[in-house]
């Protein structure tokens, strides 16, 4: 008896024994004297049970061998219940103790080798290859997986790419407008775009005003620019000179003073000095430098004076002279 047989007897066994308790339960009740017939019924029923278990239970699966013939020369010391396949015609063989043989028990040889569309048994060319696969190199489809080395795609990747170090095609980047210029861009480096500003509408223009007295003259009074600083528009305006005929008057003054104690800090001009005056100091003839010998202060005659500068003293009885020269219109 083969595994499959069995198994379906075992699937018969299952419906026979319920069928068999129910009648059991019935005939008890309405015929007492099957009872004894039926209790007996049971236990054969249970007997077989138990073989069929043993049976199943008792193969000892051995690895696969070549063919029939090499079941007993790779177990010559079989055992009850040993099972090993033959891989030639695809049946399975179990040991049989009582009569000292390989008794098959299944046949596999008429499923067919599995198919896209059809379930079935893996050829040995499939079973190769996937043996062959390294589990390590397996990419995993939902993402979160560094691949080391390099990568060749053939027909091209859909995606975008987080990073990329080098563009396929390089791009062109190119300015328009007030400046133009153009750099070539693959990623690989930095561009640098040489830019030229576009020309505009000019004349240059060059002012030959010499205007006299109560004469006239245009002068530029203000210029207007964008934000981007390009000038939009300017406005000029018209100057007229005073009509005068001037006169100047020059004056002289001369003012002398004579230090009286031992030092000084200051000597008194005696006469108005304005700051649109030319005053020369003399000292005993010798004429003297502004700022590096004196310091000058303007005023009317009791404040305008001299005081030395810093290293530089009056002493008694020098003399100074001032004049002062004033011009005026007429």
């Amino acid at each position: 008896m083969d595994a499959i047989q069995l198994i379906r007897k075992q699937a018969t066994h299952d419906n026979t024994v319920t069928e068999v308790t129910n009648a059991r339960n019935d005939g008890i009740t309405q015929y007492p004297n099957l009872k004894g017939r039926l209790d007996a019924m049971g236990t054969n029923i249970t007997n077989i049970d138990n073989k069929v278990t043993a049976a199943i239970d008792g193969l000892q699966w051995k690895p696969s061998v070549a063919n029939y013939a090499a079941l007993k020369t790779t177990y010559p010391n079989a055992k009850e219940g040993w099972t090993a396949s033959v891989n030639d015609t695809n049946e399975i063989y179990r040991y049989d103790d009582e009569s000292a043989t390989w008794k098959k028990i299944a046949d596999f040889s008429t499923i067919p080798v599995a198919t896209t569309s059809q379930n079935g048994l893996m050829s040995s060319i499939d079973k190769n290859k996937l043996d062959s696969i390294d589990t390590s190199k397996l990419i995993n489809t939902t993402g979160g997986q560094t691949i080391s080395g390099n990568l060749t795609v053939n027909g091209g990747v859909v995606g975008n790419s987080s990073t990329a170090t080098k563009l396929q095609n390089s791009r062109a980047i190119t300015l328009q407008g007030d400046a133009t210029g153009s750099a070539q861009f693959d990623g690989s480096a930095n561009a640098v775009i040489d830019t030229t500003l576009s020309n505009v509408n000019r004349s240059n223009t060059t002012a030959s005003e010499s205007p006299n007295h109560g004469g006239t003259f245009t002068a530029i009074g203000s210029i207007t620019t964008d934000t981007k600083g390009r000038v939009t528009g300017v406005q000029t305006k018209t100057i007229t000179l005073p009509n005068v005929n001037a006169k100047v008057n020059l004056t002289m003054d001369i003012k002398e003073a004579t230090v009286s104690t031992a030092t000084a800090t200051q000597v008194l001009i005696g006469a108005e000095v304005r700051a649109t005056d030319i005053v020369r100091v003399y000292l005993s003839g010798v004429r003297l430098h502004p700022t590096k010998h004196y310091t000058l202060t303007f005023g009317n005659a009791q404040t305008a004076k001299i005081t030395p500068a810093s290293g530089v003293q009056f002493l008694k009885n020098d003399h100074f002279t001032f004049e002062i020269l004033r011009a005026a219109l007429a």
